[in-house]
C-alpha cells in the first residue's frame, strides 16, 4: 500500500500528537519507495510540548531516515517543513528546496549552518529556534557567507536579537527580500537587531519609513520600514519587526533600530512616561534628513504635547566658521507634520501654533499641516496657523 500511494504522491503532511516514534515507523516504511512526484514535505511535531518523547536520534533525523538515506528518492521535494524534529543535513539533500521551515528548538548551531549553505535556490525561509544559545554562525569567520539570491521571504523567530543580528550578518539576499523578525528584549537597553554593515542586505539599507506602534498594555512593539514606494511601486514593509519587550518605548526602538536615515516617521499607541520629552529629543536628533512626521492616536495627549513642545525647542549647534551658540531647529528638513486622531487641548494648540511659528521665524517653515479626524480645534487658532503654514487641512470629527 505504501509503494502504491507513494508513487501517486505530491504532498504529504504528517502530525505526529507527542510521540515521534510513530513518525518514525511511517518515515522507514517511506523511505524503502521512491515518492518521483512528492514536491512538499511537512513533518510536524509539536516544538513547545515539553511531553513529546523526543531523543537525539529523532532530533537528528537518524531515527527517521538513517544515517545514510540523502533523499534520492524524493527527487523532485521542492517545500521541507520541519517542527520539532531534524533530519541529517549531508551534503546535497536540499539543493532544489524552494521553501523550507524549521522549528526546532534543539536544532544544533552545525547543523544550522549547513542547512543554510545548502539550500540556494530558496525563495521562501522560517526559522524558529527559541534554543539557540549562540549566534548561528561565527561572527569570527567571514568565510561562512550565505548566499541565497532568490529569497523573497524571511521569517525569523524567537531568537534573541543578537543571535538574530549574527545570522544576518553572514546571509547575501536580494534586495526584494522581505524580512518578518519577532523577539524579544529583556534589557532596558536591547541589543541592535540589525548588524551595522548591511552591504549584503541592500533591501534594509534604503529604508526612507518607519512606522512604530506600541502595544495595547505597553509590553510589546511593532516596527515597520518601507523603502521608497514611489521607486519600487510597492507600498509594502520590507522589514516587520515585533518585539516583547518591557517598557515598549522610543528609547527602546531606537536600541534595537538604527533609524538615522529615515526621511519618514510615523508614531502610533505610544504611552507617555516621565523623560517623554527627552525621548522625544533623542528621537528627533538622531534622524538626519526627516521630512514627514506622523503622529496617530491613540496616543496619550501628553505625547503629542511633547513632541510638539520639542520640535519647538531651539537647539545649540555650531556654525561652519567655528562660532559656538547658534541656535537652529530641531529637524531642518522637516517640511510635513501630520496629526491623526487627536484630542486638541489648549496646550496642544499652543505648542502646535509655536512649533509653526518659530520654524516660520528660523527660516525652515512647514510647507503642509494636516490635522485629520482631529477635535476640539478653535477656529482662530486654524486661522493662526494657515498664516504660519503654506498648505493647512483640517478635519474635525
Amino acid at each position: 500500500m505504501v509503494r502504491v500511494l507513494s508513487e501517486r504522491l505530491r504532498s504529504l503532511t504528517y502530525e505526529a500528537k507527542k510521540n515521534v516514534t510513530k513518525l518514525s515507523a511511517f518515515m522507514k516504511s517511506m523511505v524503502s519507495v521512491p515518492a518521483p512526484h512528492l514536491q512538499t514535505l511537512h513533518l510536524l511535531v509539536d516544538p513547545h510540548d515539553e511531553s513529546r518523547i523526543v531523543d537525539d536520534r529523532y532530533l537528528s533525523g537518524l531515527g527517521i531516515f538513517g544515517a545514510d538515506d540523502d533523499l534520492t528518492h524524493l527527487p523532485i521535494l521542492r517545500s521541507l517543513r520541519l517542527h520539532g524534529i531534524c533530519i541529517p543535513w549531508t551534503s546535497n539533500r536540499y539543493a532544489k528546496l524552494s521553501v523550507l521551515e524549521v522549528d526546532t528548538p534543539e536544532m544544533r548551531a552545525p547543523s544550522q549552518r549547513r542547512l543554510l549553505q545548502q539550500c540556494p535556490t530558496l525563495t521562501y525561509l522560517r526559522l524558529c529556534l527559541p534554543g539557540l544559545s549562540a549566534p548561528v554562525v561565527s561572527q569570527d569567520d567571514p568565510a561562512w557567507i550565505i548566499s541565497l539570491p532568490l529569497l523573497s521571504k524571511l521569517k525569523l523567530e524567537d531568537m534573541p536579537p543578537g543571535d538574530i543580528r549574527g545570522l544576518l550578518s553572514h546571509l547575501s539576499l536580494p534586495s526584494t527580500t522581505r524580512y518578518s523578525i519577532q523577539t524579544s528584549a529583556d534589557d532596558d537597553v536591547p541589543d541592535r537587531i540589525l548588524p551595522s554593515n548591511r552591504s549584503r542586505l541592500p533591501g534594509l539599507m534604503a529604508c526612507d519609513r518607519v512606522e512604530f506602534n506600541c502595544g495595547d498594555l505597553g509590553d510589546s512593539m511593532t516596527i515597520n520600514c518601507y523603502r521608497d514606494h514611489h521607486a519600487t511601486g510597492i507600498d509594502r514593509p520590507i522589514l516587520t519587526l515585533r518585539v516583547d519587550v518591557v517598557p515598549a518605548t522610543l528609547t527602546t526602538m531606537m536600541s534595537l533600530l538604527d533609524i538615522t536615515y529615515a526621511r519618514t516617521i510615523v508614531v502610533c499607541n505610544l504611552w507617555d512616561e516621565d523623560g517623554a520629552e527627552l525621548e522625544w529629543e533623542t528621537l528627533f536628533a538622531s534622524v538626519c534628513d526627516l521630512r514627514t512626521l506622523r503622529l496617530v492616536y491613540p496616543m496619550e495627549r501628553a505625547a503629542f504635547v511633547n513632541a510638539l513642545k520639542v520640535l519647538a525647542q531651539p537647539r545649540d549647534v555650531s556654525s561652519d566658521a567655528g562660532d559656538v551658540g547658534m541656535q537652529r531647529p530641531l529637524c531642518v528638513e522637516l517640511t510635513e507634520l501630520e496629526l491623526i486622531g487627536a484630542r486638541c487641548s489648549d496646550c496642544m494648540q499652543d505648542a502646535l501654533l509655536q512649533v509653526c511659528r518659530w520654524r516660520k521665524d528660523e527660516g525652515v517653515p512647514l510647507a503642509r499641516l494636516e490635522l485629520l479626524e482631529v477635535n476640539g480645534m478653535d477656529p482662530d487658532v486654524i486661522r493662526q496657523l494657515q498664516e504660519l503654514v503654506a498648505e493647512v487641512s483640517v478635519n474635525e470629527l
